[in-house]
């Protein structure tokens, strides 16, 4: 045997062995010495608790509950107020008048170029203007200095241990940075808008709002950035002050060898981050940039302070990348100096419907929701000029341009087209007019437009709504169900609206269990009552008259359903005085209750009073 190979058998030994357990070696059923026992009728007993110790650890699943998905929800929407309110903040701070003295560093001939003649042609105007602005950025970029990081991606995990957390900036500490031209990314851009508004350039202040997902997909699930390790709470301080971010340890493996030590080169004490100046660790693409209004074009030209100089009027530029862990795009909002707020996310994104997963439009009441609030911030409509109207039809453009997703993945949830195999098994498409095609591995797939995507339901549980299948209906879709086997499913154009029965000589019609089924409005017979009163049944029993108790919905609990009743349904005749009677046995319970409540008060005084005469007696005896 070569020594390669009896290292290989001995790390196994190594790895084999676990220390973690000394409980295990103190065990008599492994030392001790035991009789041996012959009977071979006797099965073999073993330790049930080092069979317990050997089988491994089941990890322990996630459980995502609809409370759950609420709360983060709100978390979501929460945010989002709290970021549009930090964007309105710093964009009145950049309209103060102290921030005027920004203009110094501007050359005269740059301010000539900003403000063209307007007796120049269109083509020279426009070009004198970017080359300004071109101009103005190398010059910004100059006098100021970034010295921390920016506000970057929230990760719940990462606010639990506050390590990507940014420090709070008062005013003061605003008008401080313009003086001394220090501070981080998101402020120079700030600083910068200022400086635009103080050479009279319309400029608006642009926040790709940097909100905590209400989702559950990977690493956000745990609460955990993928761009750090699995164990965040202690490798945190080593990448946000590492050089570089690629040498931070990997998440430990899932076998760990206790036994045989590793030294590294580097000595392990480590030093506090303090001593370290800290490492700038930014998103290659900007959470705060500006827009500058072009007069001669009649447009918003968007303008990176701190970015390529190639970057000036392209807004492709400033999208990140889906793998970005630093910055996502999905909220992108403009503030211009008259407070106005714009949503402009369709002008910055090449792929607006993909996005639209992590936005608030995804949930029905999203985009209600999201609108009423912005029309709080946005400019009125009295004062929409041409400049706005070209705007807003820029940005319908672009929407409506884009066109079909070449990603399986992008199309999943898609607001506009959809393919058959991310139905739902409650979806059908009718009718089955393609759209276009992609191609995928497993061969050319039609995508259909999102508006012939219909719910289906079967015959059942259209009952529970309220309808009936219309007799020979065939259905569009069957659904497979362990008990009950294969279950059709119809469309709503496939069912007409539930008629029951009437109430015929005072007898309310009933279903096989003595019930009247009431899950909608339409389904109370004609001529029938339904009256909720507590006291209803009671009182039909005393009237003895014809009742059935209503139906309306079910409770569903431990996979087992149970029927909800509200209240009686009885002949419509009988209202009155069933009213009447109920009343009546609502104040008789009331009065016996109030006789009860004096009853058992004055038990209580009475108790009272002979524990004070007894200690009184005592008292007096023994005090």
């Amino acid at each position: 045997m070569s020594n390669e190979e009896s290292g290989s058998e001995d790390e196994n030994d190594w790895l084999d062995l676990d220390l973690g357990q000394p409980a295990a070696i103190e065990r008599k059923t492994l030392f001790e010495e035991q009789p041996l026992n012959l009977d071979t009728e006797k099965s073999i007993q073993i330790d049930e608790n080092v069979i317990r110790e050997k089988k491994p650890a089941k990890k322990a699943s996630l459980k995502i509950t609809a409370a759950d998905r609420k709360i983060r929800l709100q978390i979501h929407q929460m945010h989002l107020l709290c970021l549009t309110y930090h964007l309105c903040i710093r964009n009145s701070w950049c309209n103060d008048k102290v921030l005027k003295n920004l203009a110094r560093f501007v050359p005269p001939g740059i301010k000539a170029s900003l403000h063209c003649s307007p007796q120049k042609s269109q083509m020279i105007r426009n070009k004198s203007f970017h080359q300004a602005l071109v101009a103005l950025t190398e010059i910004w970029k100059r006098h100021f200095k970034i010295i921390r990081n920016g506000l970057r991606r929230p990760w719940y995990g990462a606010l639990q241990n506050d390590t990507l957390g940014c420090e709070p900036v008062s005013k003061e500490d605003f008008l401080k940075a313009a003086k001394s031209l220090e501070g981080d990314r998101d402020m120079g851009c700030q600083l910068f808008v200022s400086l635009l508004r103080s050479l009279d350039i319309p400029a608006r202040l642009v926040f790709s709002l940097q909100t905590l997902s209400f989702r559950f997909v990977g690493a956000s699930a745990e609460g955990q950035s993928p761009q750090t390790s699995a164990n965040f709470s202690q490798d945190s301080l080593e990448y946000l002050f590492s050089p570089n971010p690629s040498d931070v340890s990997p998440a430990a493996p899932k076998r760990r060898r206790t036994l045989k030590p590793t030294f590294s080169s580097s000595s392990p004490i480590r030093a506090s981050p303090a001593v370290y100046e800290q490492q700038l660790i930014d998103s290659p693409k900007p959470v705060f940039w500006a827009e500058a209004f072009n007069t001669s074009m009649q447009k918003w030209v968007c303008i990176d302070p701190f970015g390529d100089a190639s970057s000036v009027g392209k807004p492709s530029r400033f999208e990140p990348s889906s793998s970005d862990p630093l910055n996502q795009m999905a909220y992108v909002f403009a503030v211009d100096s008259h407070r106005y707020l714009k949503d402009v996310t369709r002008r910055y994104t090449s792929h607006y419907y993909r996005i639209m997963r992590n936005r608030l439009e995804i949930f029905p009441f999203g985009s209600d929701w999201l609108n009423s609030f912005l029309s709080k911030l946005k400019k009125p409509q009295e004062m929409y000029r041409d400049s706005d109207a070209i705007e807003d039809a820029e940005l319908l453009r672009l929407e409506q341009a884009e066109g079909i997703p070449k990603n399986i993945q992008d199309l999943k949830d898609h607001p506009v087209f959809a393919i058959e195999r991310h139905l739902r098994k409650n979806e059908v498409i009718d009718p089955k007019k393609s759209c276009g095609r992609i191609s995928t591995k497993k061969g050319v797939e039609f995508v259909y437009p999102r508006k012939y995507v219909r719910l289906v339901f079967s015959a059942d549980r259209w009952y529970r709504k309220g309808r009936i299948v219309k007799p020979g209906a065939q259905p569009l879709k069957h659904a497979t169900d362990k008990t009950k086997g294969n279950i059709p499913l119809y469309a709503e154009d496939q069912t007409d609206i539930y008629t029951p029965k009437p109430v015929v000589a005072d007898i309310v019609p009933k279903n096989a269990y003595g019930n009247i089924d009431l899950y909608t409005s339409n389904m109370l017979p004609y001529g029938a009552y339904h009256c909720t009163h507590e006291f209803a049944e009671k009182a039909a029993k005393l009237l003895e008259i014809d009742y059935a108790r209503a139906v309306t919905s079910f409770d569903f609990h431990k996979r087992m359903s149970r029927p909800h009743y509200t209240g009686i349904v009885t002949s419509k005749k009988f209202k009155e005085a069933l009213l009447q009677v109920a009343e009546g046995i609502e104040w008789i319970q009331e009065e016996e209750n109030y006789k009860q409540n004096v009853k058992m008060g004055v038990q209580l005084w009475k108790r009272i009073l002979s524990g004070l005469q007894i200690r009184q007696r005592i008292m007096e005896e023994y005090g």
